[in-house]
């Protein structure tokens, strides 16, 4: 209508901060119903793998399926099973011998000290994720149940970048899946490639010497397996570990490259000899890859060089750097507003006018 009246000012700024109010209130309430979907649907995998573990621990000869492998190891002939058969120990005989003295306790107390281990090795990968650990836990209690050695390979992922050495316990079990070296090789740190290097080699060496035809039948054993490697074990949808294990080189190498340290126990579950869904339970070591903590456990290899004082704790990545800035950040603050106040000084009433007439207009601003 020609004789209408035209809004004001202040009645445009009303109707763009309600339609700003309205459009985050259904931004969040759509990001609150996201989240609550998810938080539940992982609630519901967790219970039912939960469920359907405790169903399993239920039958005849379930509970340690594999860890009674390793148990039995020094109860009969070490390398008499073939792969994928009940209680067929495959990792090499320094394995065995670190978990020697345990091995003759009785079967129920080792099955209780190994699945113990796994839990509590699990629960620390997962710690970062908060609520969501418990779900996932959940449904990592069939693979605890079972007491293969993934979850603790999805430790060496969390641990090998900064601590070396533990890539020994990935060659000396399940061969493939050891990327460690493969990452040190082409980012060209050649200390810590020595280091993963040295540290295979001094244990295998010394299990050798304790035991040198228990080695000579595991490598016949290997190269007894290996004429069958065109054929899948496993899951019938993965290629053989002949085909997966350059293609997990590849990746890692990429990941290397680039500085992508998440890559790592991705490409261990490529480079498995085995794929299965226990095989994926390496992937519980990327919540530690991606979160660094000021413990020093991990940092990311992305971020640049730390900065380190003499004998001083280091500076990049640790909480006390955020707060350095934070209160740098409001002292600058504070300062700022403290010289406007000595300028100008406070207004002598509150301003209720309109934008329009803010500054040299306002009557409350031109008394000042």
């Amino acid at each position: 209508m020609l004789g209408a009246p035209h809004p004001s000012l202040d009645q445009i700024d009303q109707t763009m901060e309600n339609t700003h109010t309205y459009m985050g209130l259904f931004h969040r309430g759509s990001t609150v119903l996201g989240i609550r979907l998810a938080r539940d649907t992982a609630r519901l995998v967790g219970v039912t793998c939960a469920l359907l573990a405790a169903l399993a621990t239920g039958r005849p000869h379930s509970f340690g399926w594999d860890s009674r492998a390793y148990w039995l190891a020094w109860h009969g002939t070490m390398y008499g099973g073939a792969p994928m058969t009940r209680d067929a120990y495959l990792y090499s005989p320094a394995f065995a011998q670190a978990i020697r003295p345990v091995a003759y306790l009785g079967w129920p107390v080792f099955a209780v000290m190994w699945s113990a281990l796994l839990t509590v090795v699990l629960a620390w990968l997962l710690l970062p994720l908060r609520w969501w650990a418990i779900p996932l836990w959940l449904a990592s209690l069939p693979e605890i149940i079972s007491g293969n050695v993934f979850v603790l390979l999805a430790a060496v992922a969390a641990l090998g970048v900064r601590h070396q050495w533990v890539w020994a316990f990935a060659a000396l079990t399940k061969i493939t899946p050891c990327l460690g070296p493969v990452w040190f090789a082409v980012r060209r740190e050649w200390r810590h490639l020595g280091i993963s290097l040295v540290a295979t080699a001094a244990m295998a060496v010394l299990s050798l010497a304790v035991a040198p035809q228990l080695w000579s039948e595991w490598i016949q054993f290997l190269f007894a397996q290996a004429n069958k490697s065109g054929h899948t074990l496993g899951a019938e949808i993965w290629p053989p570990v002949s085909y997966r294990l350059p293609l997990a080189i590849l990746l890692v190498a990429w990941g290397a490259r680039t500085s992508r340290p998440w890559v790592l126990p991705v490409g261990m579950v490529f480079a498995s000899p085995v794929i299965w869904l226990g095989t994926f339970t390496m992937l519980a070591a990327l919540p530690r890859l991606r979160a660094p903590t000021s413990s020093g456990i991990f940092v990311d290899p992305r971020l640049p060089t730390p900065l380190k004082r003499s004998g001083g704790p280091t500076l990049h990545g640790e909480p006390g750097r955020q707060l350095r800035i934070w209160c740098g950040a409001i002292g600058r603050a504070v300062a700022g507003g403290s010289s406007a106040i000595v300028k100008r000084g406070w207004p002598a009433r509150p301003c209720n006018c309109p934008r329009s007439l803010r500054g040299s207009s306002c009557p409350t601003h031109r008394e000042q």
